[in-house]
This record gives structure tokens, C-alpha cells and sequence, in this order.
């Protein structure tokens, strides 16, 4: 009997925060996640604002939502759908006060990623379904596959930061 399962988004920007949560546990990365957007207070305030609110009062729901976001991942039916996604936002920019930051990514970005996580499944044999440009699926199955082998696609920004 075939049962309709709700596919799990993922920002292409976001698989390598999906990568140490899968090797080094959803509330491990929720924590570094939270402690890195603190940090980031006084040095983008456009940022800090966005996710965490004015003074940081959504720092406990934003990593109790981003935990169980990757938590939904790591314990996903096999079968699940993932989509990895460069233009559809997932649930790590629903955890977000405001979460604009994410609209204001460039696309090329998250494509970079997509790219290569394409490429990755390709070298491991995990099969895909390109939906479109910006959008690939596969199950969960062969998304843990992919996520828990090393990855130089993944593991490490696509791109150098422009000045």
C-alpha cells in the first residue's frame, strides 16, 4: 500500500548546518547554531534582529524549532521525500523571528550548493529527481547516505565571500 508522505525542505544553504546535526546530533547544532547567531549581535544587527528578534528574546524558540527540524531528518522514514531546494524555504528559515534573511540570499548561493550536492549524489549512486532548476528531490534513505559521507561539497562553502 503506497502512503503520501510530507516531504522535508532544505535550503541548499543550509546542508552543511543538516550535516553536523546528522554526525554530531540535532541539539549539538541547534546549540553551535544559537551560540553563532548571538555572536553576530554587534557585528550584523540586520541578521541578529531577523532571527532572534530585537534583544534575542526568540534565542529558546528558535533552537527548540531548528532542533526539531533537524530532528524531523535525522529520524525520517526512509522513504521520506527531501527536497533540497536553492529558492524554497525550509524549516531553519521558519525558525526565525522575521526570517527575511533568507529572501535576501543571493540564488546563486544556494544553486552552488545544490549543484554540488547533486554532484555528491552522483558519486554515490543515490538516485534524484531534478524537479526543476532549483529544486532536487531524493529520499531520505539516500539523503543520509550522501549527508553523513564526506564531502568536500558540502562540508565547505561553494563560494569565497565577495568584498
Amino acid at each position: 500500500m503506497h502512503t503520501e508522505r510530507t516531504p522535508i525542505y532544505i535550503r541548499a544553504h543550509h546542508l552543511p548546518n543538516f550535516e553536523w546535526a546528522f554526525k554530531n546530533g540535532a541539539s549539538a547544532e541547534a546549540a553551535h547554531i544559537l551560540e553563532g547567531t548571538l555572536n553576530a549581535q554587534g557585528a550584523d544587527t540586520h541578521y541578529f534582529v531577523d532571527v532572534l528578534g530585537e534583544k534575542g528574546e526568540h534565542s529558546g524558540v528558535f533552537k527548540q524549532l531548528i532542533r526539531g527540524a533537524f530532528e524531523r531528518a535525522i529520524n525520517a522514514d526512509g522513504e521520506t521525500p527531501i527536497i533540497v531546494s536553492a529558492d524554497h524555504k525550509d524549516d531553519l528559515c521558519a525558525a526565525a523571528r522575521y526570517g527575511k534573511h533568507c529572501d535576501e540570499m543571493p540564488i546563486e548561493y544556494d544553486l552552488e550548493y545544490l549543484n554540488g550536492f547533486a554532484r555528491a549524489c552522483l558519486q554515490k549512486a543515490v538516485r534524484t529527481r531534478r524537479i526543476d532548476a532549483h529544486n532536487l528531490e531524493l529520499s531520505a534513505e539516500g539523503f543520509k547516505r550522501v549527508i553523513l559521507s564526506p564531502n568536500p561539497f558540502i562540508s565547505t562553502p561553494p563560494c569565497s565571500e565577495k568584498e
